[in-house]
C-alpha cells in the first residue's frame, strides 16, 4: 500500500491509502453493442381530421397517413357511444405483405381506452386495397371477439394508395355478425 496526500474540497490535506492492484480477472469488454431506446410522443393533429366517425370515409381520412408507408401497419380506432374518436392505437406492424394482428391486442387496447366500439384500419403498401384471405379471416375473428366482449367491430378499412376498402360498406361485417349469431355454442 502507498500513502498519498490529496487536497480535499476544504483545503486541508488528507491522507488516503491506495491499494495495490488485485490479480482478479477483468470482465471482457464487448465493443459494437448498440443501445435500444424507445421514444413516446403524441402524433401531431392533422388538419381536417374527423373527431367523429360517421362513415368509412371518415375512418380513411383519419388514418390517411398510412397510405404512404412502405410497410403494413394496423391501427385500431377506439370509439365512444357517440362514435367520437377516443384514440388511435397501433396494434400491428409488419413487412411488405402482412402485419400480424392479434385480436387480443385489438381488444386489450379497446378495453383500456374504455371504447364502446372499434374500427380496424390498415394499409396495403402495394397500393391495392382489395382484402386478402388473411384480412377476411382476421375480420371474422374480430367480429366474433367483439360480440363476446360487447365491443363490436364497426368496420375494417384497408387503405390503398388512392382509395380504400370498407368491410362494412361491402356488407361483410353484418354478414360475419349474423353468421356468428347462428353458430351453435
Amino acid at each position: 500500500m502507498q500513502d498519498t496526500s490529496q487536497p480535499s474540497l476544504f483545503g486541508e490535506a488528507r491522507t488516503t491509502q491506495r491499494q495495490a492492484p488485485s490479480r482478479r480477472r477483468r470482465a471482457p469488454v464487448v465493443h459494437g453493442v448498440r443501445e435500444i431506446t424507445l421514444a413516446y410522443r403524441d402524433r401531431p393533429d392533422l388538419p381536417n381530421t374527423p373527431t367523429k366517425i360517421t362513415n368509412p370515409c371518415d375512418a380513411a381520412t383519419l388514418c390517411d397517413w398510412l397510405r404512404d408507408l412502405p410497410h403494413e401497419e394496423a391501427w385500431v380506432i377506439a370509439l365512444n357511444a357517440a362514435n367520437e374518436v377516443l384514440g388511435v392505437y397501433q396494434v400491428g406492424r409488419g413487412g411488405m405483405t402482412d402485419a400480424p394482428v392479434a385480436p387480443s391486442e385489438v381488444y386489450r387496447t379497446a378495453l383500456l381506452a374504455s371504447a364502446v366500439a372499434v374500427i380496424l384500419a390498415h394499409n396495403h403498401p402495394s397500393g391495392h386495397c382489395s382484402p386478402s384471405a388473411d384480412d377476411r379471416r382476421l375480420t371474422q375473428s374480430l367480429v366474433a371477439a367483439g360480440e363476446l366482449l360487447g365491443v363490436p367491430l364497426v368496420d375494417h378499412v384497408i387503405l390503398g394508395l388512392h382509395d380504400h376498402y370498407s368491410f362494412a360498406n361491402q356488407g361483410l361485417i353484418s354478414e360475419y355478425r349474423s353468421a356468428e349469431t347462428r353458430r351453435p355454442r
